[in-house]
């Protein structure tokens, strides 16, 4: 019981430094800066704690087949969260809208913000279809309180990587 979880906590700690060294190498703009460089830190996180744990005694063939795989589902997430962060137009539309006066924009204005094309349009009504965005009596869009959460939520991400407004 004991090595599995010392194997977990390895996981674990690999993932903090992972984490906390991605978001601060993610406050200097830098060319090239996406998912290569994330999973370049994710690897460099984990041999670098697992090459402590081995110089406090921890053998690697007693962690590895438990830390590994550990470790790699939570990097997965974590590029998951970052990729629909940076890249979910959904989300940058819950931005526009929450960021706009009254935190209320008309469908048109909306619109206009983004190349001409159904995608966007697409995207706004199954916003409202799924009850993420709400249409009002004057026609003007705001967030429902789940849409209202999203955005803020992406857009505390965007500051935490040093993120431009994406989507």
């Amino acid at each position: 019981m004991a090595g599995l979880l010392q194997a977990l906590g390895l996981a674990v700690a690999s993932f903090a430094l992972f984490g906390v060294v991605h978001v601060v190498v993610w406050q200097f703009p830098f060319r090239g800066r996406g998912v290569v460089w994330i999973a370049a830190l994710s690897v460099a996180a984990y041999v670098l704690v697992s090459a402590v744990g081995w110089m406090r005694g921890l053998v690697p063939l007693d962690h590895a087949f438990v830390s590994g795989p550990v470790f790699l589902l939570l990097a997965v997430l974590y590029m998951h969260l970052y990729v629909g962060v940076d890249r979910s137009v959904s989300l940058r539309i819950l931005g526009e809208v929450l960021r706009s006066p009254n935190a209320a924009l008309s469908r048109e204005a909306l619109l206009r913000a983004y190349a001409p094309g159904d995608m966007f349009r697409h995207r706004v009504e199954l916003l409202v279809r799924k009850a993420w965005l709400r249409q009002e009596t004057d026609g003007r869009l705001t967030c429902a309180p789940t849409g209202r959460r999203a955005a803020r939520l992406t857009m505390a991400l965007h500051r935490l990587y040093g993120m431009p407004v994406s989507g």
